[in-house]
């Protein structure tokens, strides 16, 4: 299955980076050597903005490998042996509670996190020595973040249940509203700077729930109608 998720990878690495690219070759950016350029202004806010989101990851890992992954097992494993339709509509019922468990956790989590980032922007700028031409970029910056991260983990979600259509299409809504939102917010200039990038996760992530959610609610259906199981 490599080879098909090859779009998928390549549209949502495009979609991340595509905004910094942007800001590399602005009027703000510039060239380090050769093939290499920068801008102070968006990177270094952008990456802080990155870091703030390991918790996050790291939850999300503690998650997949416990609840979310056991229920997923039994969920199949009811299917393949065999069981009462009622059966197995509890097991899908457990297994979307323990989705939405998880994400509403580590929306909790993550968004408390977020909070303390932005209130504690000025010392980070202060401590890094960082301009304070960043302190409103770098805040946007941990927002869109979060959502980024939100919509990550709902394209794992998508890809764990292989509905790799929805999260194609997810990832190629980010590319394209990343690229566009960021050249208007170059255009309206330093004031709009990360704007771009957070109203593209805020477009993305209600796409990619909405799959993740429509999908969820007949898992049963598309289980037997997309997955060859034998007698």
């Amino acid at each position: 299955k490599c080879y098909r998720m090859t779009p998928f990878f390549f549209f949502y690495n495009v979609g991340v980076w595509v905004d910094t690219f942007l800001f590399w070759f602005s009027e703000s950016g510039f060239q380090i050597t050769g093939p290499l350029y920068a801008n102070r202004l968006y990177d270094n806010s952008i990456f802080m903005a990155y870091l703030a989101t390991i918790p996050a990851f790291a939850l999300f890992l503690i998650r997949i490998e416990t609840d979310f992954h056991e229920q997923y097992k039994t969920y199949y494993a009811t299917i393949i042996h065999k069981a009462p339709r009622a059966k197995i509509l509890q097991k899908r019922d457990e297994l979307v509670e323990s989705i939405r468990r998880g994400f509403g956790q580590l929306i909790k989590v993550q968004g408390a996190i977020t909070l303390c980032m932005l209130v504690v922007t000025p010392f980070v700028i202060e401590t890094l020595r960082f301009s304070y031409q960043q302190y409103a970029i770098m805040r946007i910056g941990f927002v869109a973040a979060y959502l980024q991260t939100l919509f990550l983990i709902l394209l794992v979600v998508l890809l764990y249940f292989d509905f790799r259509k929805e999260a194609l299409i997810s990832t190629i809504v980010f590319l394209v509203t990343n690229a566009v939102f960021t050249l208007v917010s170059l255009k309206l200039g330093f004031a709009a700077y990360g704007y771009g990038y957070f109203a593209s996760c805020l477009v993305s992530v209600p796409i990619a729930y909405f799959f993740l959610n429509r999908n969820l609610n007949r898992l049963e259906y598309l289980t037997f109608m997309n997955q060859p199981i034998s007698g």
